[in-house]
């Protein structure tokens, strides 16, 4: 009996455990994004994606999306970052840009960079960091607003590590 019901038991979680995973489906949306995605950030209902052509955003997860007020034109972004109602956006040739209201409107946050090829941004702590091609790591202890070079005794190569 108790054979039987170890493999009753087994049997009947490996098909529910089977049923969600064919039962799984993915839909395309009707994103207005042209051109490769290089980053989403995702965040309650709001969907921020990075691509070779802007930003765009949606506040319904994916079923519509818009272009932010002030999407910077032509700008290629590689990644994002989010503290609280700050998004931080890198890009691969105008640094970092900068929204202080979760994505509608952005501005160039730049100072004190001196590589503005933006590899990777994270976040710890309240403290954003900045890998980037040329010149390393930087750190922004004023969430985003300016910029400093955090990256003494690491290897030039590493900010493809900073994740």
């Amino acid at each position: 009996m108790k054979r039987y019901f170890n493999k009753t038991m087994i049997s009947g979680l490996l098909f529910l455990f089977f049923t969600f995973i064919v039962n799984a489906q993915w839909t395309q949306t009707n994103a207005i994004v042209k051109g490769r995605i290089n980053s989403l950030l995702a965040y309650n209902d709001t969907v921020i994606v990075g691509s070779d052509s802007g930003i765009f955003f949606s506040i319904n997860n994916g079923l519509s999306w818009i272009s932010p007020e002030t999407n910077p034109p032509c700008i290629r972004v590689s990644s994002f970052a989010k503290n609280c109602n700050t998004v931080i956006a890198g890009t691969l040739s105008n640094g970092i840009f900068l929204s202080i209201d979760n994505g509608f409107f952005w501005a160039r946050s730049n100072t004190g960079l001196t590589d503005t090829l933006i590899l990777v941004l994270t976040v710890n702590k309240n403290i954003f960091f900045a890998g980037t091609y040329h010149e390393g790591i930087f750190r922004s202890d004023d969430n985003g607003l300016s910029w400093t070079r955090s990256d003494s005794g690491i290897h030039p190569c590493s900010p493809w590590y900073l994740f």
